[in-house]
């Protein structure tokens, strides 16, 4: 803000108010043959306070375009600030941000403004510090690690990315495991590949057909339903001599001859058991789906005639039951009525703990 002042105003006035020295009395003096001097310094003494007053209280004010604008400062408010210019008009509210910082700073000596530009101020580092009383210290840092700095050398620079590697390692083995029971194939094999060609051999193991590879991984060739063998051929046994005593056992027989054996009395034959089906996971896929469609007839209260001997044999990894009535198939799991000494019992088994299903007769140990 610039303030302008008249020199010769002033010494008029220093003159009127009691001058001291002889040419400012003379100045004044050609002043008063105009008129009186009593009313003369009167009005010089007003006229001349008016002057200095406007004067002084007019400022000048740089805009941030660079433009300035000039006038007495006499409205402060949130919308901007308002002057009255020199001819007794005022001027519109000038918001605070069209402001350059360094009429800001001085805008900030005066109590009405300073909380209007105080948040508009810009503040130097060296301001900032002075304010907050903070003083920033230098800190240790650490070094940054030299030579490999990749990932691989990274894991192999620190006890931390050995614990790491090992335990990839060891989760490649047991993913191995797993993958050797699901197919059915021989842990130790599978491990055993997994342990040199760690992630790849499982990948491999689970994309193979099984049957491409079930005799170099060590697995059981299972089939599903496995036929009944044929039945011997009857040999044609020659009728022993009349001379020879059958129940004689001393008795020699001919070279090529045999005794006729008694057929046996029909309550000690033992009759024909079928055949035991076995269903093993990694050659099936043991899910609602195939208990509905390969052994739907035990999800009945009363069995059919032609299982109503059979019996349902699973091994599980919680343990074996034998059941034969299955009482519910969900989603994830099943349910079997399993008997508990003359008693018996619902038991859940889930589809992930199942290893094997056997169909196989009642009589079959």
């Amino acid at each position: 803000m610039n303030h302008t002042f008249s020199l010769h105003s002033l010494r008029v006035f220093a003159a009127v108010a009691g001058g001291e020295t002889s040419d400012q009395k003379a100045s004044v003096g050609r002043i008063g043959s105009v008129g009186s001097a009593p009313m003369i310094q009167r009005l010089l003494t007003v006229l001349l306070g008016f002057l200095i007053a406007s004067s002084t209280s007019a400022a000048t004010f740089k805009l941030s375009d660079g433009s300035v604008i000039t006038g007495e400062p006499v409205g402060f408010s949130s919308r901007g600030l308002v002057l009255k210019q020199p001819d007794g008009s005022y001027s519109s509210a000038t918001a605070w941000e069209s402001f350059s910082q360094e009429t800001l700073k001085e805008l900030r000596d005066n109590p009405k403004a300073v909380r209007f530009v105080q948040p508009l101020i810009q503040l130097t580092e060296e301001e900032r510090q002075r304010l907050s009383g903070l003083t920033l210290s230098e800190v240790s840092r650490l070094d940054r690690p030299a030579g490999r700095t990749g990932i691989i050398g990274m894991l192999f620079s620190s006890g931390v990315g050995w614990f790491l590697v090992l335990l990839i390692y060891f989760g490649n083995l047991f993913a191995a495991y797993e993958v050797a029971l699901y197919r059915a194939y021989s842990p130790q094999v599978v491990c055993g590949v997994a342990a040199v060609l760690p992630w790849i051999s499982q990948a491999a193991l689970l994309a193979i057909p099984r049957s491409v590879l079930v005799g170099a991984m060590g697995g059981k060739q299972v089939s599903e339903n496995t036929a009944p063998p044929p039945p011997p051929a009857e040999e044609e046994l020659e009728r022993v001599p009349e001379e020879v005593a059958p129940d004689d056992p001393n008795a020699v027989l001919p070279p090529g001859e045999l005794f006729e054996e008694a057929p046996l009395p029909p309550e000690t034959q033992s009759p024909l058991l079928p055949d035991t089906i076995t269903f093993s996971r990694g050659v099936v896929t043991f899910n609602r789906r195939f208990f509905e469609t390969k052994l739907a007839k035990f999800t009945k209260s009363v069995l059919p005639e032609d299982v109503r001997d059979m019996n349902l044999f699973f091994k599980t990894s919680r343990g074996n039951h034998l059941t034969t009535y299955i009482a519910k198939l969900d989603q994830t799991e099943l349910q079997i009525r399993v008997k508990k000494g003359d008693a018996s019992e619902i038991v859940t088994v889930p589809y992930l703990e199942i290893y094997e299903v056997r169909l196989k007769h009642k009589d079959v140990s």
